[in-house]
């Protein structure tokens, strides 16, 4: 079953949704929203919290995964909403309704060797069979807000979604999507990965 995307409103008040990065979730079609993976973001890269409008049309850019990882560097795309999962290559990820109308699925990122403080992170969404661009593509700043330091030194990313360029859920269900991303610090050390999912409702 499609899993919503639920907001919660206050009638006591009004209110904003809070955000420590981008501010509430997102689906496609809102020139409004400010969340990672919108549609509607300019296609220069933004800060965390800070958004620009956008074409909504995929980039023509070259993929994430395209630069190599620098030794001792390395990225692993998860899934998760509020922590960092691991997955394997095809697993399957449940695709959300967002609450204006469009169609996501929740990533999540570990990194090590790498400072993730305005570090630029990169992520692009392409059809597995067709290798057509199938997601918005996702280009961000990073602040603390939504990295956490691990004891051992990595850090990981939560809340980004992965939204795709669809009408209906029908285009995208039961494909397999090949998530390429990529991050690079301020001194140019860079990390890399790829991994396959399979979008279920």
């Amino acid at each position: 079953m499609l899993r919503p995307c639920v907001c919660v409103v206050s009638f006591a008040m009004v209110v904003a949704c809070p955000s420590d990065d981008d501010a509430g979730s997102f689906d496609a079609g809102s020139s409004d929203s400010a969340s990672d993976g919108d549609a509607s973001r300019d296609a220069s890269t933004s800060r965390d919290g800070g958004d620009t409008p956008r074409d909504a049309t995929p980039s023509d850019a070259p993929s994430a995964a395209d630069a190599p990882s620098t030794p001792g560097t390395s990225l692993a795309i998860g899934g998760g909403i509020t922590a960092y999962e691991p997955i394997d290559d095809g697993a399957e990820l449940t695709l959300v309704m967002g609450p204006q109308g469009g169609y996501h699925v929740d990533i999540t990122f570990r990194a090590c060797g790498i400072v993730p403080m305005d570090a630029r992170l990169r992520v692009d969404g392409f059809d597995a069979e067709t290798g057509r661009e199938v997601a918005f593509e996702i280009d961000r700043i990073l602040t603390e807000r939504r990295v956490r330091i691990e004891d051992d030194g990595c850090w990981t990313r939560v809340g980004d979604l992965l939204v795709f360029d669809v009408l209906m859920p029908s285009e995208i269900v039961g494909r397999e999507v090949r998530v390429d991303a990529r991050v690079v610090a301020e001194d140019g050390t860079t990390a890399s990965t790829t991994r396959s999912i399979r979008v279920v409702e």
